[in-house]
């Protein structure tokens, strides 16, 4: 199976093809997936003017990888990642939702 087939009916952001994944940028939230047949891992980056940094990555069965990605496409919902010292919290979120120290993707 085509890794990109999973992408296909995605509206928002731009999905493309990576070295090793597949790379979806939501504004200033990237999130890159690696697909495999035990288990998949997203990686949550921030962009910043000189580099990107992860904040958090997610470990995912195929079934809540494609779970996520419709959750995440939705046009009512976005990403919201809190970053402290020592964790980070992932969630998506209303789109109405605005909070303070809290990155959003689109």
């Amino acid at each position: 199976m085509d890794e990109l087939t999973l992408f296909k009916d995605v509206h928002k952001g731009n999905v493309t093809q990576a070295d090793k994944g597949i790379r979806w940028e939501l504004g200033e939230i990237v999130l890159i997936f690696y697909l495999d047949k035990v288990e998949d891992y997203c990686s949550v980056f921030l962009k910043g003017k000189k580099r990107e940094r992860e904040l958090t990555h997610l470990h995912l069965s195929r079934e809540e990888t494609i779970d996520l990605i419709k959750l995440v496409d939705d046009p009512s919902k976005k990403i919201a990642v809190e970053r402290t010292f020592f964790c980070a919290s992932f969630a998506v979120v209303d789109k109405s939702e605005q909070k303070p120290f809290i990155h959003y993707s689109i």
